[in-house]
């Protein structure tokens, strides 16, 4: 079944400014996930939040040239939808990508990047397109969470999704349009039973109308299904997570969801 994954760590820059490498924070790996060379992985995305101006690069033997590999330059704060496309970098199952980020000295810097599976063994998301949901919606809602971000920056921190208040309807599935901030996260989105335990996020960045329907954007960019499916019976062990270059950022995220027809199953 398809995929969509999102990764991200943090380089602690020495005295420099120098290329520093990226350590993936907890549940996340630059290493690309295993899967049969028939299908396709795409890198749909990449972003960077620091406090100061600097660039990242992307690298492996797999990526030409192997020297620089891919490479961003990005302005002071979040840095957000630093890769185009269509067409999207192709990867290579269990290519290793180096990360690495260059700032000011003492900086930490968060990068994080976005991949796509068209079949990726072992995972089973519920994901779908626009067409898919467009004429069995209900209703489309806010969905509110109090966050924090993890008091290790770069790793990630998850926030049961009934935390704030509770928006479900008992036995119904709920599609994620996108999501809105009201504090700067490095990264933002969901996870859970309906998206296998990975995490499916996005860049944090405080302009709603880039988030507010971020993964239907995705999806009608790419032409792929990129928005995510949870159901309402999952609630307890569904999601927000927040990952940040900063320790322990409070942010209210307020997730925006396609309500789906009682009758709706994917």
């Amino acid at each position: 079944m398809p995929a969509l994954i999102t990764d991200c760590g943090v380089a602690t820059v020495g005295a420099g400014p120098v290329l520093t490498a990226v350590t993936a924070g907890s549940s996340s790996s630059f290493t690309v996930r295993n899967t049969s060379l028939q299908n396709q992985i795409y890198l749909l995305d990449a972003w960077r939040e620091s406090a100061h101006v600097g660039y990242f690069t992307i690298v492996s033997p797999k990526l030409v040239p192997t020297s620089n590999g891919i490479r961003a330059a990005c302005p002071t704060g979040l840095a957000s939808f630093c890769l185009g496309g269509p067409p999207f970098q192709a990867l290579t199952p269990q290519d290793a990508l180096t990360i690495s980020d260059d700032g000011t000295a003492a900086d930490v810097d968060l990068v994080a990047i976005q991949s796509y599976y068209t079949d990726l063994p072992g995972v089973s998301m519920t994901l779908k397109s626009s067409g898919d949901i467009a004429g069995v919606t209900d209703f489309v809602l806010g969905w509110p969470v109090a966050i924090t971000s993890s008091a290790t920056a770069g790793n990630q921190n998850t926030t049961v999704i009934t935390t704030t208040i509770d928006q479900s309807t008992a036995n119904r599935w709920y599609a994620v349009l996108g999501y809105m901030v009201d504090v700067q996260l490095g990264c933002v989105g969901i996870q859970g039973v309906d998206t296998s335990a990975s995490f499916i996020g996005g860049p944090g960045v405080t302009t709603p109308n880039f988030t507010r329907n971020y993964f239907e954007q995705l999806s009608n960019r790419t032409g792929m299904p990129c928005i995510p499916l949870f159901n309402a019976a999952n609630k307890t062990n569904t999601f927000i997570v927040a990952a940040d270059h900063s320790a322990s950022v409070a942010s209210n995220v307020t997730l925006i969801l396609a309500q789906l027809s009682a009758t709706y199953q994917p």
